[in-house]
């Protein structure tokens, strides 16, 4: 009986390997990415400098970095560091783009974006402390002349953001020096809201 099923196994196996398999098209499983021509000149895309193409995209960034063992001076005394703390700080990046192209001449766009700094140890979180900035924009990209060498778009968006700093080595300093007014915060919010 065990014989049996040991070949009725391996004839499944030979069925299946010497079926006919089929390749996929590579245009069945890839997207076609549409990158952007003018005047015989490809524009690459990049999160720096934004381009004036009108196009539907989503872009992200993930990022993580790490820099090692930092010293930070806490004591100077003539100059010269007295008492220094070490340690590690972790930067983080998270940003999300998505633009439609809502007319050939009018593109709709959205973006979110976070980024923050802070220290991986009770040292480094004591002098660096941590900052977080997060925010989002919404705007509308206009194609307003295009030749066969030239393309002049405006944009006009709200951002809006908020940085948040959490620093307890200023606030002990300060409670230490008696400032106990609401200007020595543990934790500092900066709202903006601003047009471009």
């Amino acid at each position: 009986m065990e014989r049996k099923k040991i070949i009725l196994f391996k004839l499944i196996l030979c069925l299946i390997f010497l079926s006919p398999i089929f390749a996929q098209n590579q245009q069945d499983y890839l997207p076609s990415i549409k990158v952007p021509y003018l005047g015989g000149h490809r524009f690459m895309p990049n999160n720096i400098v934004p381009h004036p193409f009108i196009q539907t995209f989503v872009r992200n960034t993930l990022g993580i970095g790490k820099a090692y063992d930092i010293e930070i001076p806490l004591i100077v005394i003539g100059g010269d560091p007295l008492i220094a703390l070490r340690g590690d700080l972790i930067f983080l990046n998270l940003d999300f783009e998505y633009q439609h192209r809502v007319k050939d001449w009018l593109g709709v766009w959205a973006r979110f974006r976070v980024l923050g700094r802070l220290g991986n140890g009770t040292e480094a979180l004591l002098s660096q402390g941590i900052t977080a900035l997060s925010g989002f924009d919404l705007g509308w990209l206009f194609k307003l002349r295009q030749t066969e060498k030239t393309q002049l778009s405006g944009s006009l968006s709200l951002s809006n953001s908020q940085a948040t700093i959490v620093n307890l080595l200023d606030f002990i300093n300060g409670v230490i020096d008696g400032d106990l007014s609401t200007n020595n915060q543990l934790v500092k919010t900066v709202p903006s809201l601003r047009g471009n």
